[in-house]
């Protein structure tokens, strides 16, 4: 690795300088600067090397807007032009492990979850000060389980596994959304395709 002082004295100075931004421009992050803060992400320290996290990048208004209020009404999570979403994803490895006939044990192992609780906070401060960076500011939000009501939406028979289990089945870091099973009111609507795989608590919301 070549060391160039002067880049490392700007960037870190500006790490030092970090603030969280609750308030946005009106304006779109350029497609190419997201990309390369996504990869940063992406490219970001790991502790077991599985990068076991998947990122939803959300950048409709409305949804947003959605996401503000199951956070306990934040307005400037409405406001923001972009909001990522960090999910510790077991499912994903899981599903690569049985394409390539490997044994897949890490949701079995506490040492497995730390570890990869640890993997996701790298990618989410790796992203975050990337962001920083290239000028763009963000705060982390982690209270959507005190919001007053949760509502998942899911369609799509490629769904139907995993709506199964967490709807049905135990709470676990296999499925990050079994964590809404500890909500006091979250209401699941899903289409045909996605409860295909339900039982009595999976009924697809049809008129």
């Amino acid at each position: 690795m070549q060391r160039d002082l002067d880049k490392a004295d700007w960037a870190v100075g500006l790490m030092q300088a970090r603030q969280s931004v609750r308030n946005y421009k009106d304006e779109p992050i350029p497609e190419e600067i997201l990309y390369e803060v996504l990869a940063a992400g992406v490219n970001s320290a790991t502790g077991g090397n599985l990068q076991p996290y998947s990122i939803l990048v959300e950048k409709n208004r409305l949804k947003n807007q959605h996401l503000a209020q199951l956070c306990g009404g934040q307005s400037f999570i409405g406001q923001a032009p972009v909001n990522l979403i960090f999910l510790l994803d077991w499912h994903k490895l899981a599903m690569y492990s049985r394409k390539n006939n490997a044994p897949f044990v890490c949701n079995k192992s506490f040492r497995h979850f730390t570890i990869a609780m640890d993997d996701v906070t790298c990618a989410a401060q790796s992203i975050e000060t990337a962001a920083w960076l290239y000028g763009i500011g963000s705060c982390y939000v982690g209270t959507i389980l005190e919001c007053k009501r949760c509502v998942l939406l899911a369609t799509g028979r490629e769904k139907a596994s995993v709506i199964a289990r967490a709807v049905e089945g135990p709470v676990t870091s296999m499925i990050s959304a079994s964590a809404l099973q500890l909500h006091a009111r979250c209401t699941v609507v899903v289409d045909e395709d996605a409860a295909a795989e339900g039982g009595r608590h999976v009924v697809p919301d049809v008129p």
